[in-house]
């Protein structure tokens, strides 16, 4: 399993580690991502990700496959 996603531009930071699961971010600032929802992105169908919360404005929110990423948004 890499440490880091390379889409294009999009690179995602490893946080943290629990045996074989890596706990990672990316920012989605000038993106593609921007202003979809996770369910239209299929992160876990494209990537073999699951995007479990999103930092937005400092704070770390749950997410559901309706949840629209802003500028500014880091995925978890």
């Amino acid at each position: 399993l890499a440490n880091r996603v390379n889409a294009g531009h999009l690179h995602c930071h490893v946080v943290g580690r629990l045996g074989d699961l890596i706990l990672a971010e990316f920012p989605v600032h000038n993106t593609p991502l921007v202003g979809r929802s996770l369910r239209d992105l299929e992160f876990r169908d494209t990537f073999g990700v699951n995007v479990v919360a999103v930092w937005e404005r400092g704070r770390l929110v749950p997410v559901s496959a309706d949840t629209i990423l802003v500028d500014g948004s880091f995925p978890v």
